[in-house]
């Protein structure tokens, strides 16, 4: 990939990184990438071995990424926001063999030593050697600048990177994308969504990057494409609303792709400040906007707005909003299946549900991931009859448009009937003072699951649980109301601001309720704390009365 865009484009900027001040050409990175390749060689790293990299968004992570493709190597990309003992999980499950990282994580790699076989070699980037591991530069500006890509294997059915699913619902499963899957993802995004935009990101695509390399937001859908695709990218490190705005109008930046919460931020900053005209497009996911948000993003910054949704397992969104519009008269809308990527949407049986009811979204296509790591029960429970089972469910209109309702694990059976918790949380956060909220599912000897609602209020507001279940149940069905809710000053959200909603159930066991000893003590104790949650009253609150007094 990298080898044939160098060679048509050698003097074009491939890579800018301010935090380094470095402007990487095209020939360059590929020469830097072959050496790179040489070392991970020199390392004793073959075809089908895994690697960890824990870097911050820099230009030597993607580097890495290009000299591994050329081996065969899969790179693990070891999340940066995790704890040392995570970290090290993630390595012993993936079976690495070795770990390049950056020196900002030197205190994470001291506390995860301990962790790793004697056998995982350790290079850190930079020019300095540490008693844990010698100069990755060193070794990198010492190796050959030429490297025989392996003839008798197919390279691209090979894994590339393996990342960890955010594991919101139990222990992360490392999910393998080949570069067969990235290479369909960079076509996918210049066919079937660059290509609307028409002279809009003409000459070439000059893209930042602000979500994290090690997710597929900044890997798959930021970086990737634009390199595929002969552009500039410009790489920033941490999240800083003003330092984007501040890097669109340096760099003349025309496309931006960026989580929905970031873009949430940037439009607090005042934009007016900044000459953004070179801004033509602005790629948005998770998060939605409000239409005060939206305006702002269209008309405060002049750049056309679209949505995309995927998952991990799909390298890249396989949904996107089609122009700005759909997200105004169509609110809360996906977008259309678009592209390579075949879609269904189906029942519990597997069969195609009516337009307008809710199923389950599948999918089928080259972007869909090789395989979760070490888990082949896992995977082959993960698709149904060739069909990527996404636990996704939705719901689509007579023009083709999808609609989230909600995650299959995070629906509530109660009684024998389906409770969708985005709709109850939609209507909770429609009450005055509530600034978030998560409802879930907990055990009930009498419906089975019974619904409960975990609710942060605003600072001031006050915390009145018959209210809110008042405000449900005039806009509910009985049985979507809450038996329980619960004021909490903090809803637990992993790295990418995904709620987890296990830690909250969790807290229902472990804390001690109405006097009883703390759960934690045995297994005993903690079954009789559930059973007292089940016998409590409809309406609880935890904490203080006032969002402010915490």
């Amino acid at each position: 990939m990298l080898e044939a865009v160098s060679r048509e484009y050698p003097d074009r900027v491939a890579i800018i990184d301010p935090n380094q001040e470095i402007h990487r050409t095209y020939a360059e990175m590929e020469s830097r990438a072959t050496q790179i390749a040489n070392v991970l060689w020199s390392q004793g790293v073959r075809r089908g071995q895994n690697f960890g990299l824990l870097m911050h968004n820099c230009v030597d992570f993607l580097e890495v990424l290009y000299g591994a493709a050329k081996i065969g190597a899969t790179v693990v990309l070891v999340n940066k926001r995790l704890t040392s003992e995570e970290m090290a999980y993630e390595l012993r499950d993936s079976r690495s063999v070795g770990l390049v990282y950056s020196p900002k994580f030197d205190r994470s790699v001291e506390e995860l030593d301990a962790d790793l076989d004697e056998s995982v070699w350790r290079l850190r980037s930079g020019p300095v050697e540490t008693d844990l591991a010698p100069s990755f530069d060193s070794r990198v500006a010492e190796a050959p600048t030429s490297f025989e890509t392996l003839t008798d294997v197919d390279l691209g059915e090979m894994g590339w990177v393996i990342i960890y699913t955010s594991g919101t619902t139990g222990r992360p499963k490392g999910v393998v994308l080949s570069q067969s899957n990235i290479v369909a993802s960079n076509n996918n995004t210049k066919r079937f969504l660059w290509s609307r935009y028409g002279e809009e990101l003409t000459p070439y695509v000059r893209a930042v990057v602000t979500a994290g390399l090690n997710h597929i937001g900044g890997l798959c859908t930021s970086a990737a494409p634009v390199l595929a695709d002969a552009g500039t990218l410009v790489i920033l490190d941490e999240f800083d609303a003003a330092n984007t705005l501040r890097t669109i109008e340096k760099y003349k930046v025309n496309l931006a792709f960026s989580i929905g919460t970031m873009w949430n931020s940037i439009v607090q900053e005042d934009v007016d400040k900044y000459d953004l005209s070179s801004l033509r497009v602005i790629g948005t996911c998770i998060a939605q906007h409000t239409d005060e948000q939206l305006r702002v993003l269209h008309d405060g910054m002049g750049a056309e707005v679209y949505y995309m949704f995927g998952q991990t397992e799909t390298t890249t969104g396989s949904v996107t909003t089609r122009r700005m519009s759909d997200l105004i008269t169509r609110r809360g809308t996906l977008g259309k299946p678009e592209g390579y990527m075949d879609t269904r949407i189906v029942s519990d049986s597997g069969e195609p549900v009516p337009v307008g009811e809710v199923g389950e979204l599948q999918y089928r296509g080259p972007t869909v991931f090789k395989e979760y790591y070490g888990r082949p029960a896992e995977t082959e429970a993960a698709f149904q009859h060739g069909w990527f089972r996404s636990g996704d469910l939705v719901r689509e209109d007579a023009d083709g448009y999808l609609y989230f309702v909600d995650r299959l694990k995070d629906m509530v059976k109660t009684g024998g009937l389906n409770v969708f918790t985005l709709e109850v949380e939609q209507t909770i956060l429609g009450y005055p003072g509530v600034e978030s909220v998560a409802v879930t599912g907990i055990p009930d000897e009498r419906w089975g699951e019974a619904v409960v609602a975990f609710v942060l209020t605003s600072e001031g507001a006050v915390r009145d649980a018959g209210a809110i279940v008042g405000h449900c149940r005039e806009r509910l069905g009985h049985y979507k109301v809450p038996k329980r809710i619960i004021f909490t000053d903090h809803i637990p959200v992993n790295s990418l601001g995904k709620v987890l909603k296990r830690e909250l159930v969790k807290s229902l066991t472990e804390a001690p309720m109405n006097g009883a000893s703390p759960p934690s003590a045995s297994v005993k104790a903690r079954e009789s704390a559930l059973r007292a949650t089940r016998r409590m009253p409809a309406i609880e609150t935890s904490g203080s009365d006032r969002a402010g007094s915490r």
